[in-house]
């Protein structure tokens, strides 16, 4: 009778934490029902949830269940944050984990590597944990951990109904990463509406300028940009369009760069000429080549702080005719959504 009715307790809490899940539609629905629901029926402590990112070589935090006074504080704004490597020991030894695996502080902290987070995760008290891998059927996607209010609790813990929770959070998330990516095509799909509409406005360089001032650079968060057109010969390109806030514009090259005419063949536009989507060059690893100086357009701008660029043909019926140069202060990671709002900008600019 007692096996009975802690199967039947298991299938009831399954059951209402399932009912729960249904319902979450967003991150602050899936916090809410953790903050309300699990960390109560489990005394949890602290309740994570991380994600690997669309890369699959990064992961980040989606949710994060802890005191709300850390949420002001600037050292775990920097940590929620930030991207980290999914290849580390921690996480790999979770993600291989058949059912889900707990950690020991002390333990991590002899490791010959040890993670900035888990050095940040001491900081912050956590001495032990239980983790579980999240998975959507047919990869992982990421990792929840949690902490009982006391470590004793680790030994009472009903660990099947937890792997059931995990589960259950796993469709949540996949979930919300689907709600999301509709959201963001959607969204992506009005403010190009929206472009088309300013772009069929111009009527001159100016009013292309200000197009780009006042909501591409919001958009993407770059420092400038530069058109270039395809000269004549094939073989060369000049400058068409200068952002006038351009931050080479103090470098005492920048009167030649902006005349002169420069080769397709060198290793940047070439590339970009190859393919339709934004080609993206960290100019700092192009610098350390000491067989091939930067061309003059990317030197004045390697010069004057810029660390990255982004380059996306401008074609038709095949044939490129032109480039966009987008400028990065610092190194900026690309996402798919950023790439495709590129993609499509670049569309409706040549058409202009």
């Amino acid at each position: 009778m007692i096996a009975n009715q802690d199967i039947e307790n298991e299938l009831a809490v399954l059951l209402s934490l399932s009912n729960e899940m249904t319902r979450v539609r967003t991150v602050q629905d899936l916090e809410n029902a953790i903050r309300l629901k699990l960390k109560k029926l489990f005394h949890l402590k602290d309740f994570t949830i991380l994600v690997i990112n669309s890369d699959k070589k990064t992961w980040s935090h989606f949710v994060s269940c802890r005191d709300d006074a850390l949420k002001d504080d600037k050292q775990f704004q920097d940590y929620m944050s930030r991207k980290y490597d999914v290849n580390d020991q921690l996480f790999n030894m979770v993600l291989q984990a058949e059912s889900f695996y707990i950690f020991h502080m002390e333990d991590m902290m002899r490791w010959a590597v040890v993670p900035d987070y888990i050095k940040y995760w001491r900081l912050l008290g956590i001495e032990y944990s239980v983790c579980f891998p999240l998975s959507n059927g047919v990869e992982n996607i990421g990792v929840l951990y949690f902490q009982p209010e006391r470590i004793e609790l680790l030994d009472t813990l009903n660990y099947t109904i937890l792997k059931g929770v995990a589960s259950q959070i796993s469709i949540a998330v996949c979930n919300i990463i689907a709600n999301e990516e509709i959201a963001k095509r959607e969204s992506e799909r009005e403010l190009l509406l929206a472009l088309n509409i300013d772009i069929a406005a111009v009527r001159d360089n100016n009013d292309f300028l200000h197009v780009i001032k006042q909501k591409l650079k919001k958009l993407l968060t770059f420092s400038h940009t530069l058109i270039a057109t395809v000269n004549d010969d094939k073989a060369t390109v000049s400058a068409f369009l200068l952002d006038p806030e351009s931050k080479s514009k103090m470098h005492p090259d920048y009167k030649d760069a902006k005349i002169f005419k420069y080769l397709i063949n060198d290793g940047v536009i070439d590339k970009a000429m190859a393919t339709g989507v934004p080609v993206v060059f960290d100019l700092n690893e192009l610098n350390k080549n000491k067989t091939k100086e930067l061309p003059l357009y990317l030197k004045v701008n390697f010069e004057s702080g810029i660390s990255q660029v982004a380059v996306i043909r401008f074609s038709k019926a095949g044939e490129a005719f032109g480039f966009w140069m987008i400028f990065f202060d610092k190194i900026t990671a690309l996402d798919d959504s950023k790439i495709s709002l590129i993609v499509g900008l670049a569309n409706q600019m040549w058409q202009k």
